[in-house]
């Protein structure tokens, strides 16, 4: 399990790699500061797949006041975001060392 983590992970970090390297790509050829949002970037791949999670979303967390989370959220950087989700994987499929810090006798 801890593999199949630390492999999505990793693949999730190159995701977000990908999309920084595009937003300043983009942001080089147009000479302005362009940063595309995460509602933005899911938008272009698969819009009704980005409609469909909001609606999820916004249901499932209705008791917190799920739609402006979901709104702020999906303003944010795409490549920041993603880059957010693949270090918990990764940081959730490490391998543990069995040594501490603190020696004992």
């Amino acid at each position: 399990m801890k593999f199949i983590l630390r492999l999505i992970g990793t693949w999730t970090l190159g995701l977000a790699l990908v999309l920084l390297i595009r937003d300043i790509v983009v942001s080089a050829t147009s000479g302005d500061t362009n940063i595309s949002s995460l509602a933005d970037s899911w938008a272009d791949l698969h819009e009704p797949s980005w409609r469909s999670l909001v609606a999820y979303l916004e249901n499932a967390l209705s008791p917190i006041g799920g739609g402006d989370l979901v709104n702020i959220v999906g303003g944010w950087p795409a490549w920041a975001v993603i880059s957010i989700f693949g270090t918990i994987l990764l940081l959730a499929g490490r391998k543990r060392s069995g040594k501490n810090f603190i020696e004992t006798n």
